[in-house]
């Protein structure tokens, strides 16, 4: 998905689930909404202004996967906090995860999660 707006970002009551809502830039009509599952790591920058805020302008939403093996070093290069016991970087889930990722001139997310959902609002 590229040049839309982000309306919101919600999380479930117990924090593990993240619902990302988007708008069409040009109609400012709901588009899409994006589930993150079980997640693990929520990254947020932005250069909002004082009285600047949602909705904002996205170039660009990516989905990728990232296998076990990759996992490790990539939590490590993402500033991952947690360690298992034994000194390694804890690897949360089972299986693969998702990276979801924004970008814009004004923000950025990145989000780690076990699943993405992706529903349309035609």
């Amino acid at each position: 998905m590229s040049d839309v707006n982000l309306d919101s970002v919600k999380f479930s009551v117990d924090g593990r689930d993240i619902c990302l809502s988007f708008l069409d830039m040009y109609e400012l009509q709901p588009l899409a909404d994006i589930q993150c599952k079980s997640v693990s790591m929520f990254n947020m920058q932005n250069t909002f202004e004082e009285d600047e805020g949602f909705a904002c302008y996205i170039g660009e939403v990516n989905c990728e996967t990232v296998d076990r093996e990759s996992l490790g070093s990539w939590l490590k290069e993402n500033k991952f906090g947690f360690s298992g016991g034994n000194g390694k970087t804890y690897l949360p889930g089972e299986g693969d995860l998702k990276i979801l990722s924004l970008y814009s001139g004004e923000i950025t997310i990145e989000i780690l999660c076990k699943d993405v959902i992706s529903t349309n609002k035609d």
